[in-house]
């Protein structure tokens, strides 16, 4: 499965292009086996502020190509 790019159809524009590679979301290993997890990456974090959020954390693997995109499709690109 392959992170989620949100920089189309305007790459130029794309707060997540440079640090993150165009991805506004990515998936991680779980804690728990056969789990993955789904951060949401910030790209202009204040002073003290994570690089990402935690978006939704130890889905099975079945099931995160479909929690993933409803977290893309309700989300969008901002």
């Amino acid at each position: 499965m392959a992170n989620v790019c949100n920089c189309q159809p305007h790459p130029s524009y794309c707060v997540y292009k440079e640090k993150y590679k165009g991805s506004r979301f990515v998936l991680e290993t779980g804690t728990r086996i056969g789990h993955v997890s789904i951060y949401e990456n910030t790209p202009n974090p204040v002073d003290d502020y994570p690089d990402r959020r935690i978006t939704v954390e130890n889905i099975r693997k079945d099931y995160a190509a479909d929690v993933l995109a409803m977290l893309v499709e309700k989300e969008g690109h901002q």
